[in-house]
């Protein structure tokens, strides 16, 4: 506010002191204390009019370098700016990168767990189909032995042999009822196996189904948590990018304006905000 006082009144004053000597040049000769007056007060206004010059000179020497510190300090934000937007972008893609790997490991393991299971329940046919084979020949078998023996017991040659005390039984029953009982005993012996492999493979089935079904629920468990992070950085990127217009809207509005000052305060806060969603993840 000095410099604009001493800015009009050096001028004026001279103006003033000169056109007074012009047109009172006579009165003023003959007083010379007056004459004495008017040169120093014309002196006086050239010292004012030179330090209010200079005065200008260093406003506008500091005008100039605030405006070199502002465009320095705009190129360093706009420098740090591209830089965080890079690494989000970065993250992203990583990210991105991520999730593609686990949904082909993912994808590998469920065929890897379906084939098994195919080969499973293929095995688990067949060896259905065996068992009731089994089942038939055993059941035939039983048939043909039960048979063998009524036969045996309602034949006449039976009731002599009970009825003979002391003859000797024929030679070849004991070995047709010995062999039809070990060829029983055999197929009975393949039927129990069979059943225990059998109930063997229904428990890895089961077992099997169990866990592909534990899977696919920690899957889904998964995939909801990779899409919420997904979502996550998406809100974080958006709202990078308001921030970038907003601080190249302030940039801006500070190189124009002359007098403002530095809004270096307010970008560290804006900053100290835009990395605190990176500090927290």
């Amino acid at each position: 506010m000095l410099g604009k006082i001493w800015i009009l009144f050096g001028p004026g004053s001279l103006l003033g002191a000169l056109a007074l000597l012009l047109y009172r040049a006579g009165y003023l000769i003959g007083h010379p204390v007056w004459l004495c007056g008017l040169i120093l007060s014309i002196f006086l206004a050239c010292g004012i009019i030179y330090l209010s010059f200079k005065e200008v000179l260093s406003h506008e020497k500091d005008f100039l370098h605030q405006n070199s510190q502002n465009q320095k300090e705009s190129e360093d934000l706009r420098a740090i700016l591209e830089e965080a937007h890079t690494l989000y972008r970065e993250k992203v893609e990583k990210l991105e990168q991520t999730i593609a790997t686990i949904e082909k490991e993912q994808k590998l393991h469920i065929e890897a767990k379906e084939k098994t299971l195919i080969d499973l329940q293929g095995s688990y046919e067949e060896t259905k189909e065996e068992s009731n084979t089994y089942k038939n020949q055993t059941h035939q078998f039983q048939i043909s032995l039960e048979d063998a023996l009524d036969q045996l017991r309602d034949s006449q040659q039976f009731q002599y042999i009970q009825q003979e005390v002391g003859k000797a039984l024929p030679k070849n029953l004991p070995s047709q009822h010995r062999q039809l009982r070990e060829q029983f005993d055999e197929k009975a012996l393949i039927l129990e196996q069979t059943r225990r492999r059998l109930f063997v493979i229904e428990g890895q089935l089961l077992a099997l189904k169990k866990e592909q079904v534990t899977e696919k629920l920690a899957e889904n468990s998964e995939e909801e948590n990779i899409f919420q992070m997904v979502q996550v950085l998406i809100e974080e990127n958006d709202l990078l990018e308001e921030e970038i217009a907003h601080l190249e809207t302030l940039v801006a509005e500070s190189l124009k304006s002359k007098r403002e000052k530095k809004p270096k305060k307010k970008i560290d806060q804006m900053l100290e905000f835009q990395f605190e969603p990176t500090n927290s993840q």
